[in-house]
């Protein structure tokens, strides 16, 4: 066995031992948490315990030995990841297309929610339309604000899983850090 081939191998060994250890770290804080009263809280929620699952169902039988359909099991989940960021952005990116607009459609309404919040009329003297068009004021804002994070949080994310993580390894981590 030449240089070469031997470096592949033990870079291949490396890798999967990497992987193992990931799946074992999750059976691991699996095993702690469920002796814990609360344990689906502690570990975060239902999608963290969903997550651990899934990393510890990498190497089912535990012994750190990955086979090629343990592999190809992390790779199907670094991929149903990276199109859960894409579907999110994409769907936020949509939803901002629609409401942006409707914020800024007409000026009448910002001039009337601009003369609602200087008048000196208390709140609790506001009509029903002042108070409809508050509300419909913060929720188009909070929409649009909301629609713009999630495409900045998605793509960024995506852009690390795909570009900045070298390795299988790296994403599978990524993926349980974040």
């Amino acid at each position: 066995m030449d240089t070469s081939q031997k470096t592949s191998s033990e870079s291949k060994v490396a890798k999967l031992r990497g992987i193992a250890g990931i799946a074992r770290d999750a059976r691991e804080t699996l095993r702690k948490s469920s002796e814990k009263r609360d344990s689906v809280h502690a570990l975060g929620g239902c999608a963290q315990v969903a997550l651990l699952l899934t990393l510890a169902r990498i190497d089912p039988d535990g012994d750190g030995e990955l086979e090629d359909s343990d592999l190809d099991s992390a790779q199907r989940l670094v991929d149903s990841s990276k199109d859960q960021l894409l579907n999110t952005g994409v769907v936020a990116a949509l939803i901002l297309s629609i409401m942006y607009p409707m914020a800024y459609a007409e000026d009448t309404v910002l001039l009337d929610i601009h003369a609602i919040l200087d008048s000196d009329k208390p709140w609790r003297t506001w009509e029903v339309e002042d108070v409809a068009d508050v509300t419909s004021f913060l929720a188009d804002f909070t929409c649009v604000t909301l629609s713009v994070l999630s495409v900045i949080l998605s793509s960024v994310m995506y852009t690390q899983m795909s570009f900045w993580m070298p390795s299988l390894e790296a994403q599978l981590w990524y993926i349980g850090m974040s």
